[in-house]
């Protein structure tokens, strides 16, 4: 590159990469050579504060997913403890908000509900959801009584001991929430909202979304983001049979995949 060149990019002027040679000549390492240049003459005008953040709110991002898939698989095998020990409670009620997961921490199974008196199971209920549960002690005394589940003391305690587990890791995920949400810079507070006005997508899904996609304009069509999820079709081909088989070729960012 001459001086006149160098003065052009010194003031901010476009120059015409194919122009700027008698030699109609495109390679890497002249790509290489003017991408460096521009950057160097443009540099107060280039940001990359946007990355540093989602650099810094993806690992937080990413443990919430291995947190919420290990909730998941004790809920899992916590309803498949309540279908043993009351299958009715599980059958009429979910057993998973603070009343009902409360009453089970205190009472396991059909016979140690059916043992406490009603008063003491709305007392257990009305702590748990702080006096704004409409679920009746009566009615589950009841299901208590005409219940077929099993009496096993082992059962009861493994039960209880995964509840706890739960209701701990239910807490570190709010917390990870919370420290995500306090990370995320102003500058993405209307994608957040743009992205959050869509039915069926919250805050958390969106800033999942975009602390694992970064900025879409990387993207050059829409393909190209779809090949990066993973959402892309995969195709067969071989000779002039061409194949689509419906399926997603699932590579590319399984965290953002899964957040879709």
């Amino acid at each position: 590159m001459d001086r006149y060149q160098s003065k052009a990019f010194e003031k901010g002027k476009r120059v015409n990469i194919q122009s700027s040679t008698l030699r109609k000549s495109k390679t890497d390492t002249i790509d290489a050579k003017y991408i460096a240049l521009f950057g160097f003459y443009h540099c107060n005008n280039l940001s990359l504060a946007t990355s540093e953040l989602f650099r810094s709110i993806k690992p937080l991002l990413r443990e919430r997913v291995a947190l919420s898939q290990e909730v998941a698989k004790l809920k899992r095998e916590i309803k498949a403890l309540v279908d043993q020990l009351f299958y009715e409670l599980s059958k009429n009620y979910n057993i998973f908000t603070k009343s009902i997961l409360h009453l089970l921490l205190q009472a396991p199974s059909r016979k140690r509900v059916r043992n406490l008196k009603e008063q003491m199971i709305q007392r257990i209920l009305d702590q748990a959801s702080e006096g704004k549960t409409k679920l009746s002690a009566k009615t589950i005394k009841e299901l208590a009584k005409k219940s077929i589940g099993i009496s096993s003391s082992s059962l009861e305690a493994i039960l209880q001991s995964k509840i706890r587990h739960l209701l701990t890791l239910q807490e570190e995920i709010t917390l990870l929430v919370k420290r995500v949400e306090e990370e995320i810079d102003q500058d993405l507070d209307d994608d957040i909202t743009i992205l959050s006005s869509i039915s069926g997508i919250g805050k958390t899904a969106a800033i999942s979304f975009l602390g694992e996609l970064g900025s879409i304009n990387k993207f050059c069509s829409y393909k190209k983001f779809c090949a990066f999820i993973g959402t892309d079709l995969a195709i067969y081909q071989s000779g002039s049979s061409l194949h689509s088989f419906g399926k997603i070729t699932k590579r590319g960012n399984r965290y953002l995949r899964r957040t879709l």
